[in-house]
């Protein structure tokens, strides 16, 4: 890769997220969702009582895509749904505003409902502006005691109206999503108002929620309480959303990427295979990485892919793969990479720990494939005279060949120490890696920084 490369700038094309098909709302599940929410449909749709469910998944895992689909589906089987997103409504000064507002009310109940919405939602403004900066908001009326009676009443009187409205109309399933990003008073206020105002026959509420996070805005609102317990009273059924298989999701995303098509046409056949396998099998083995982490690698994959169909990147796409998930695994190493640092062993060891154990037992795993590249091109920023890690695994092999064995340094991965078969062609590949140009390395991270 030449200057001019470089300066040309990376390929930014990627294709869109696709849209919810209306013909076929699971058209696009590779994770079998469908299955969930078939046991959920007819779960929710045979509730006559006030009922209220979580589906609790851990941040990136598919709550939003099984939520939004799951809606879609409800809608075109002829059941009455809303989707609720929670985090753009948490503007509001209290959420039954928000909530309300969503529901489709007939135009000659709709001022009457608002009157009673401003009745209970003036009240507890009154009470957050006093509690939080210790100002009196006149009440409605000069006697708290009538202030507390008119508020009952309008609560009384909204729910006669909303149970009236859902007997014509039938039951509805309201589903609210993203309630553990808001603020902790409104997530709060959002379940204590269905608990408390919209608790009615034919009204059945379905949250998509993080359940740690949940109990985190609870602490930070009651402190030390039991915040299990008090989260368990707002629901009546608690699930879990099913664990994702990571391998089929990755396979699924280098498709509608296209990644394969884009290499085929313009690289070495077996180059675009390794990427293709590469861009499967390292996010997949990586514990810690949520979908929605996966398919932020995956974006990136593709402008890698893109890029080296234009020829600018030559690195060997494991090492691609591996330094664009290092990103996700551990900012702080990734950035010391950036800054010149030498830490391919930190880098290598800190992978080691991330995947599965299957993984760890193929002798010719991909983290051993990778280990002289990524020695190179770290190796190229020590400075004159210091350690690098090809002086380290020179060192190694002459003790080893004595019979002894070297105290460990940080700069060689574990695994790298405790295999010393072999060592003298990683040597001789980290020799030939180190005429990798640097521009490729920052082209490389330039890539990846463009997409957070």
């Amino acid at each position: 890769m030449t200057e001019d490369d470089a300066d040309t700038g990376p390929a930014r094309s990627v294709r869109p997220e696709t849209e919810i098909a209306a013909a076929d709302p699971w058209a696009d599940d590779v994770l079998g969702r469908q299955s969930t929410s078939v046991a959920l449909t007819n779960l929710v749709t045979k509730q006559k009582e006030p009922f209220v469910i979580s589906l609790h998944g851990k941040w990136g895992t598919g709550k939003t895509f099984f939520l939004r689909r799951w809606q879609r589906q409800l809608d075109k089987d002829g059941h009455r749904a809303i989707y609720f997103n929670a985090w753009k409504n948490d503007f509001c000064s209290d959420p039954l505003i928000a909530m309300i507002a969503a529901l489709d009310i007939p135009e000659a109940n709709r001022s009457r409902v608002a009157e009673y919405v401003k009745v209970i939602t003036y009240q507890n403004m009154a009470s957050l502006v006093k509690h939080h900066t210790g100002l009196q908001i006149s009440n409605i009326g000069d006697d708290m005691f009538k202030s507390y009676e008119h508020q009952r009443l309008s609560i009384d009187r909204l729910r006669n109206d909303l149970i009236k409205f859902l007997k014509k109309e039938g039951p509805l399933i309201y589903i609210i999503d993203e309630l553990d990003r808001c603020r902790p008073d409104f997530a709060i206020a959002t379940l204590e108002r269905t608990k408390h105002v919209l608790d009615i026959p034919g009204l059945v509420f379905v949250y998509g929620i993080n359940r740690h996070d949940m109990c985190e805005s609870l602490k930070s609102l009651y402190g030390s309480i039991d915040v299990d317990v008090y989260l368990r009273r707002f629901f009546d059924m608690e699930f879990k959303l099913p664990v994702a298989n990571n391998e089929k999701f990755c396979k699924h995303l280098v498709n509608h990427y296209r990644i394969s098509e884009m290499l085929q046409t313009s690289v070495n056949g077996n180059y675009a295979n390794g990427f293709v396998e590469a861009a499967t099998s390292i996010p997949s083995a990586i514990k810690t990485l949520s979908l929605r982490d996966i398919e932020q690698c995956l974006a990136v994959a593709a402008l890698a892919a893109s890029n080296m169909a234009q020829g600018k990147i030559g690195l060997n796409p494991f090492v691609i793969m591996a330094i664009i998930v290092s990103r996700l695994i551990n900012r702080d190493l990734y950035q010391r990479f950036v800054d010149g640092d030498h830490v391919a062993g930190e880098l290598l060891t800190t992978l080691e720990m991330q995947v599965d154990d299957s993984v760890l037992a193929d002798r010719y795993s991909w983290l051993r494939r990778i280990a002289a590249q990524l020695y190179a091109i770290c190796d190229k920023s020590v400075p004159p005279g210091g350690m690098t890690a090809l002086n380290e695994l020179i060192t190694i092999c002459e003790e080893h060949e004595k019979g002894k064995k070297m105290p460990p340094t940080k700069l060689l991965a574990e695994s790298t120490r405790s295999d010393t078969d072999g060592l003298r062609e990683m040597i001789s590949d980290i020799e030939r890696g180190r005429r990798i140009g640097e521009l490729q390395k920052r082209y490389l991270v330039a890539l990846i920084e463009m997409i957070d």
